[in-house]
């Protein structure tokens, strides 16, 4: 893995555990899987609880620096780690974002939130979507039914461009203002 706040996950042997820039290593064994430190010095962690289909199912945490356990195992589901280290987690069923110390900065109220494009995430409430910043912020509010990407490749999209956003609302497409 990368390193990032001076360690990096390691796999050895189907154990789990990280390495610091000096090689020493720890935690390992401890969790069924770890991924890499956020910028903000947190890190999932995960519990196998069984298999689904193909897919291998955890109970996620998220541990600090330290390797202090700052939110116990409660997310099921996929992490989507934002740029400015904040991360999404479910809670009863509803997805928000927590930040390094495991503080809510989002509200549990949304049924999904996308990875991160550029500086912006759509998030989805009820079947309608909106905008989250970087910081967590809902820049747009979830009334629209669609939000449309622009770029030329998928791998190569936004929502943003000179602070404007094209959205579809009951069939018809417009612009609007993320600033407000």
């Amino acid at each position: 893995g990368d390193f990032c706040c001076g360690f990096a996950p390691i796999s050895r042997n189907g154990q789990y555990g990280l390495v610091d820039t000096t090689g020493r290593e720890f935690l390992m064994g401890k969790y069924d899987y770890i991924r890499s430190f956020t910028e903000a010095g947190i890190a999932p962690v995960g519990k196998y609880i069984g298999k689904s289909g193909f897919w291998l199912q955890y109970e996620w945490g998220l541990i600090d620096t330290t390797g202090k356990l700052v939110v116990p195992f409660e997310h099921n589901g996929t992490l989507i780690p934002f740029p400015s280290g904040l991360i999404t987690w479910k809670r009863d069923g509803k997805y928000g974002l927590l930040g390094a110390g495991g503080q809510v900065v989002t509200p549990f109220k949304y049924d999904s939130i996308d990875r991160f494009e550029i500086d912006h995430a759509v998030a989805k409430i009820d079947g309608k979507v909106g905008l989250l910043d970087a910081n967590g912020r809902e820049v747009v509010p979830c009334i629209y039914d669609r939000i449309v990407p622009i770029g030329l490749y998928a791998d190569d999209y936004h929502y943003v461009q000179e602070g404007m956003i094209q959205v579809q609302l009951n069939g018809k497409y417009g612009f609007v203002n993320t600033a407000g």
